[in-house]
């Protein structure tokens, strides 16, 4: 209902170490030119959090995000770094 700022960030549910990195994106929402239809007591019924199997999902810091770009940075270096080595030693195709 207010005009502003809206911020999404998404991640896998179930983290590992080859998981795809978190995302985030950011845009701003305008001021409706027309009235909208909206109920507040019905707006009150919708979940403002998710939850998984009994379990409430963790909101990521900028830190964690930051942190998973980082060690995905890692991790594409450290593969270019052996697809160098098999190529140095006749071993890629």
């Amino acid at each position: 209902m207010k005009p502003g700022k809206i911020r999404i960030t998404a991640s896998v549910l179930f983290e590992g170490e080859q998981m795809p990195v978190s995302g985030v994106i950011e845009f701003e929402s305008k001021p409706a030119d027309h009235t909208l239809i909206y109920n507040e007591k019905e707006a009150a019924l919708i979940p403002l959090s998710t939850q998984s199997a009994d379990k409430a999902v963790k909101v990521k810091s900028a830190e964690d995000i930051a942190r998973e770009q980082k060690q995905s940075a890692e991790n594409a270096l450290r593969l270019k770094e052996v697809e160098k080595q098999q190529a140095d030693f006749g071993e890629q195709r």
